[in-house]
């Protein structure tokens, strides 16, 4: 073999194993793409199923404390029958969990 070929022959490979490493590049581009766009919109949903969790927690009306109901009834504002009515309810729901 001519020795001017067989110190070419390697440059002919190298150039070829670049061609094929474009080509392998240019197939997993796409789907590195459409990776990172399923983590990023994933992250914003799980996000955004957060706050509206959150903000429906903060937004239920707990009703009435046992605090507000003895300062309602001492002002006079529920009667007396009102008042334990209210209490017993309260309690109840604190009992079973309810908010």
């Amino acid at each position: 073999m001519n020795p001017v070929l067989s110190l070419v022959a390697p440059i002919d490979d190298a150039v070829v194993s670049a061609a094929d490493a474009g080509s392998v590049a240019a197939s997993i581009l796409p789907w590195l793409a459409l990776f990172i766009v399923l983590v990023v919109g994933g992250g914003v949903v799980i996000l955004a199923v957060r706050n509206w969790a959150a903000s429906s927690q903060k937004s239920a009306n707990p009703g009435f404390t046992i605090a507000s109901l003895r300062e309602m009834h001492e002002r006079g504002e529920i009667t007396a029958a009102e008042y334990e009515r209210a209490l017993e309810v309260t309690r109840r729901r604190v009992k079973s969990g309810e908010e």
